[in-house]
């Protein structure tokens, strides 16, 4: 019964470290919106 808990508290880790990441990525795509934007303006 222990082994199956302590499975699932390791997919539960393992779901969250994703959803982070996820979350990471994203704000790292936002942070550079405005960037992009000026290079293509650069561009034209």
């Amino acid at each position: 019964m222990a082994g199956g808990t302590w499975l699932g508290l390791e997919t539960a880790r393992r779901g969250i470290m994703v959803h982070r990441q996820a979350l990471d990525i994203t704000g790292h795509n936002l942070a550079n919106a405005s960037t992009l934007d000026i290079l293509d303006k650069k561009q034209s």
